[in-house]
């Protein structure tokens, strides 16, 4: 059995991509599994298995078998999707066998043996199908050192998979269950990597019942942990941090709120000084820099929301007493699905920039240096193409891969009316990409169920 495993996102390195080969491994020890880093190696494979993480591997999935001449018409390879961007694979239909919703190492193995044997899969928990479909979850993590190429050879450890805190924007809390890896397996795992940089991956350290007791003993053991992302209100527990990076996502009180996460511009502002002032380094410097991640066009945000955060930016740094660097890093908000947000609207046309800087406040001490943007109306439609659209949208997609990769990362807003064109010819509104929908519309994944289907019943 010969498989090739393909991630995009300018590396073959893939965690998920790691633990399902391993899985398979233990079951198929003659298998041969090989990272496809030539289009022959996928060519003469068996099995040619994908991960898809960001909604533009999605494309990249369609151009990379357009242009090195893969034909899933011809189950040679059998291509074995997978990932966060695919739990609606409509749009693609044509261009993959099988999906795989859920954790990959807890279905790939009764997949394989029954693709193997000829059997028939629709009823396999995890293997996605077009009625039903339940979202596959691995009971017990299982410890594993992945090392990571793309950061001088970092050695990623799950300590942790889904989150405790369910926001509303998050497809990842609302689709998995939340599980750990005991501090014995993780003291293990920090003993044996090979690598003085480890990254104690996981969507929010600090919620990892014994977090403290396992970032004190990667110090003790001389380790560098990379994995640095934190919410912020969970800074009165730390005193120790080699950087910070955490997500604010709301410029209003209002909408954190909602989110159950800083609730009060009070504790914003009590635990960023917190942060810049008392917060110290493992060689006892304090911070001088900090990443906040923002969401750009939350729904129902818009100018007076922003204005009140600069509000708080200035009271914080009437507090501060040092220099201080804050990334403003902002994104688009996307109506992910299995979070309460799904039906949530798109503003195409949000004049974000120009909201951001029109109050903007030059401030004494802190610096601080945006980072990203609300995306062009192209790519938007192009992104909301891979969660809501369907069949009629594959050659849409064919299209913008092979000839018109341009628009898919276009930053000029008049391509967005090639895109709207594109959808008009393939028989398909592309208003219906970016709506608001009625809660008790069926989205095109609603058949696939999750350990909870809490967000089927909660509007925002």
């Amino acid at each position: 059995m010969k498989i090739a495993t393909l991630a995009f996102a300018g590396s073959e390195s893939s965690l998920g991509l790691t633990i399902v080969s391993d899985a398979v491994h233990r079951e198929f020890p003659e298998a041969e599994i090989k990272w496809a880093t030539e289009p022959s190696i996928a060519k003469e494979a068996d099995y040619l298995f994908v991960s898809l993480y960001w909604w533009k591997d999605v494309f990249e999935l369609v151009r990379y078998l357009a242009t090195f001449g893969i034909d899933p018409r011809k189950k040679k390879p059998t291509i074995i999707i997978g990932g966060m961007a695919v739990v609606n694979p409509r749009p693609i239909k044509g261009y993959f066998h099988y999906c795989v919703i859920g954790d990959g190492e807890e279905v790939i193995v009764p997949l394989l043996k029954r693709i193997e044997a000829g059997e028939p899969v629709d009823d396999l928990v995890g293997v996605w199908n077009e009625t039903s479909c339940e979202h596959a979850n691995k009971e017990i993590l299982e410890p594993i050192c992945h090392i990571d190429l793309r950061t001088n050879k970092t050695t990623r450890i799950e300590i942790a998979r889904g989150c405790k805190q369910m926001c509303d924007f998050c497809q990842l809390a609302w689709s998995k269950p939340y599980r750990e890896l005991g501090y014995e397996q993780i003291n293990h795992l920090l003993v044996t990597a090979k690598t003085k940089n480890v990254a104690l991956f996981c969507p929010d350290t600090w919620s990892h019942s014994q977090a403290e007791k396992i970032l004190a003993r990667a110090a003790q053991l001389g380790k560098n942990n990379t994995g640095t992302d934190v919410r912020l209100d969970m800074l009165d527990k730390i005193s120790t941090a080699n950087a910070m990076r955490f997500g604010l996502e709301g410029f209003s009180e209002k909408t954190r709120r909602r989110f159950r996460k800083v609730k009060s511009n009070a504790d914003f502002q009590r635990l960023f000084v917190r942060m810049a002032s008392d917060v110290k380094t493992p060689k006892g410097k304090s911070l001088t820099t900090a990443t906040m991640y923002m969401i750009g066009d939350l729904p129902g945000e818009g100018q007076a929301d922003v204005d009140e955060f600069w509000q708080q930016m200035i009271e914080i740094d009437r507090q501060l007493k040092q220099k201080f660097t804050l990334f403003l890093s902002v994104s688009s908000f996307t109506p992910s699905p299995f979070t309460p947000m799904w039906c949530c609207p798109i503003n195409l046309e949000i004049p974000f920039k120009a909201m951001l800087d029109k109050n903007r406040p030059r401030l004494e001490h802190i610096v601080i240096a945006s980072r990203g943007a609300v995306r062009k109306p192209a790519p938007r439609l192009c992104q909301m193409m891979t969660i809501r659209g369907d069949e009629r949208l594959s050659r849409v997609i064919f299209w913008l891969a092979t000839k018109a990769w341009s628009v898919i990362e276009s930053t000029k807003p008049e391509d967005g009316e090639i895109v709207k064109s594109a959808c008009k010819a393939a028989g398909y509104d592309w208003t219906d990409l970016v709506r608001e929908y009625d809660h008790d519309e069926m989205p095109p994944w609603g058949h696939i169920r999750t350990f909870s289907d809490a967000w089927r019943t909660r509007a925002w």
